[in-house]
């Protein structure tokens, strides 16, 4: 039986508070103190945001002649992979509106702060979807990348948001 290793054990998480050292986006916790003082403003000026999760899904490594995986072949796909992800970050970066932020919040994955309602959202994630679509080239790792919106509803606190979109994001 063929062992298949998840890749997203083995990316690069971690940051300086500042920015994560991968990708160069802000570390979380300058998302979720952007997020806060949206969240207030929303709440003052009746104006609805919505955070669009971004999960890139990694393929599964195979190893190619043994049931053992060599750690170099880990190391050059995770390569690819990471690279990727970098593209990836630049992309949703470059398609942001003003006012908009954004962090790389797990292994493979970003959030998108915006200023707009759900269908907003979701037109932002379509214009996303359209333009990493791109990025994937023959070198691809990716299987497959995900989109997912929530719009924040007035009754939720923040923590209660963030519960709710982890529960979306992080779901198999």
């Amino acid at each position: 039986m063929v062992k298949l290793v998840p890749l997203e054990k083995i990316i690069e998480f971690s940051n300086d508070g500042i920015s994560d050292y991968l990708t160069g986006s802000p570390a979380p916790k300058i998302f979720f103190n952007n997020l806060a003082r949206e969240i207030a403003k929303s709440k003052r000026k009746f104006q609805a945001i919505s955070i669009i999760t971004v999960r890139i899904s990694p393929p599964l490594v195979r190893p190619k002649n043994s049931t053992k995986i060599r750690r170099e072949e880990l190391l050059n796909k995770n390569k690819v992979f990471e690279i990727e992800l970098i593209d990836i970050g630049k992309c949703l970066k470059a398609q942001m509106r003003s006012g908009d932020f954004y962090s790389r919040l797990a292994e493979n994955g970003f959030w998108i702060c915006i200023q707009g309602d759900r269908a907003e959202a979701e037109k932002a994630s379509e214009r996303f979807a359209l333009h990493t679509s791109k990025v994937s080239d023959t070198r691809s790792k990716i299987r497959s990348i995900f989109y997912a919106v929530s719009e924040w509803d007035t009754r939720m606190n923040q923590k209660e948001w963030i519960h709710e979109i982890d529960g979306v994001f992080f779901a198999p």
